[in-house]
């Protein structure tokens, strides 16, 4: 190798562990109440990938979930971000395949900590319309989340959330190619999740969460649709590392209940089993130097 090149890559860790700020670990699920501190930065990305099988009828369902995060402290207290996500889907039946994906779902946010142990969050998903050419095309109308977050600094710490997805309206051709389009209503999400971490060695810990969706039952066209109301609840498990400004994370979830695929969001319910990974760094400002 190079030692030149080994001479700078040295310059740049040490530079980046210099700027970079203490951070906590960030669960999987559960938003943290820690705001970043006044002018720190953080950024990103997330990937994670659901399955599930149904047996009547016969189904797979697969979705990925990609997003890109960029938050700024304002304040010491208040947090702004955005969030840029690619999402996609699957449905294997007996007599076909379909799928459908999106770019582009932008979710502006806000996060306000009132104190160490509450804070609240505000996440506004912008519209997006299908596009026409897909079998499973996905789509959204302007949803509005709002999370209560707490941390219970008990012996082993823990985060809670407790949130309400308000969902809008949307139009959908229903994955017909050239057809007309329906107006659909979604109905909207209660969700809660509880996140706990135990520090093992080497700035690695033990990631335990359990998180609940309940939804209510979707209209199209007016007719509520069959099977679209439901419950779900999982279990995750996983590890993440936090040094020098990164935070690194991984896991996977379980369904604990016994889900119809037509139930839940896309991007909340772990299905039959969910992987997740979480990279993101963290930086500081720095002073300019005063020179005399």
């Amino acid at each position: 190798m190079n030692p030149r090149s080994v001479s700078r890559a040295a310059v740049a860790l040490t530079l980046l562990s210099a700027l970079a700020a203490p951070v906590v670990a960030h669960p999987l699920i559960t938003e943290p109440v820690a705001p970043l501190g006044s002018l720190m930065f953080e950024s990103g990305f997330a990937a994670s990938y659901r399955h599930d099988e149904f047996r009547d009828p016969k189904l797979t369902y697969e979705t990925a979930n990609i997003p890109f995060e960029a938050r700024i402290g304002v304040t010491n207290r208040l947090d702004a971000g955005v969030q840029m996500s690619f999402l996609s889907q699957r449905l294997q039946t007996p007599a076909a395949d379909y799928k459908g994906s999106r770019t582009s779902l932008f979710s502006p946010e806000l996060k306000y900590a009132f104190h160490d142990n509450f804070g609240l969050q505000f996440v506004y998903h912008h519209a997006l319309g299908e596009e026409g050419s897909q079998e499973l095309a996905i789509a959204r109308g302007d949803d509005y989340e709002v999370k209560a977050l707490f941390h219970l600094p008990l012996r082993v710490p823990l985060e809670l959330n407790v949130g309400y997805l308000f969902r809008n309206d949307y139009f959908s051709a229903l994955g017909i190619k050239g057809g007309p389009k329906y107006r659909v209503d979604p109905a909207d999400i209660f969700e809660t999740s509880l996140a706990a971490e135990i520090p093992i060695h080497w700035h690695i810990a033990l990631l335990t969460e359990a998180a609940y969706y309940a939804v209510g039952k979707q209209r199209v066209a007016g007719l509520p649709e069959a099977k679209s109301n439901g419950t779900a609840a999982d279990a995750l498990v996983g590890l993440t590392w936090t040094y020098a400004g990164w935070n690194i994370g991984s896991g996977v979830a379980f369904g604990l209940l016994d889900e119809s695929h037509t139930s839940f969001n896309l991007e909340r319910g772990a299905g039959d089993y969910e992987l997740r990974f979480r990279l993101s760094y963290r930086l500081k400002p720095r002073k300019p130097d005063v020179q005399s």
